[in-house]
């Protein structure tokens, strides 16, 4: 309601529940001149990301946020599939992944990948409160970007470019060492 959306659920028994999303009309104008910074062509709009997600839904929307923002995405369903497209892929700028998940553990995953590539910067997404994960942080050589669910695709936009953006202006997207600032 906050932002001019909302959100629709209906739910009967042995039929299921039905979610529907709405979004607020974007204010900009065709042919207004207005543009993102992701439209650009900055050094930002080109990263590359992998999506880590186990729900076949939020990892679908999450990814076509994400693409239609420019981003060049990959999707995991899981922590395997993670770890095989991390090393096949173009170096991977930003993890945006789930904390909790069936066959893995989000935190131990960025873990993991940030031993292979300690410029990772990563961007954790979760239902639960964020006491929760911070209280996991102990395995996390850096501090915890959280996006905490449910989330707009707009407000995953947001988060994404702005930890990006950290990243781009402290000059470390290609190559240096970055950790991972704490602000929630």
């Amino acid at each position: 309601a906050q932002s001019g959306g909302g959100i629709l659920l209906e739910s009967a028994l042995g039929s299921g529940t039905s979610v529907r999303v709405f979004f607020p009309r974007a204010e900009v104008q065709p042919g207004s001149g207005a543009s993102s910074d992701w439209e650009s062509g900055s050094e930002i709009s080109r990263a590359t990301l992998l999506v880590v997600e186990d729900d076949d839904q939020v990892r679908d929307l999450t990814v076509k946020a994400l693409a239609g923002a420019g981003f060049d995405v990959y999707e995991a369903t899981g922590g395997p599939e993670a770890l095989r497209l991390f090393a096949e892929c173009p170096p991977v700028d930003l993890l945006v992944t789930d904390v909790m998940m069936a066959d893995v553990d989000g935190v131990e995953l960025a873990a993991e990948l940030i031993k292979r590539r300690p410029d990772l910067r990563v961007l954790f997404m979760s239902g639960y409160p964020a006491d929760t994960l911070r209280e996991r942080q102990a395995v996390m050589p850096q501090s915890i970007e959280l996006l905490e669910k449910p989330f707009t695709a707009a407000t995953l936009v947001a988060r994404v470019r702005e930890v990006l953006a950290d990243s781009a202006c402290e000059g470390r997207l290609g190559g240096t060492p970055v950790g991972l600032d704490a602000r929630r």
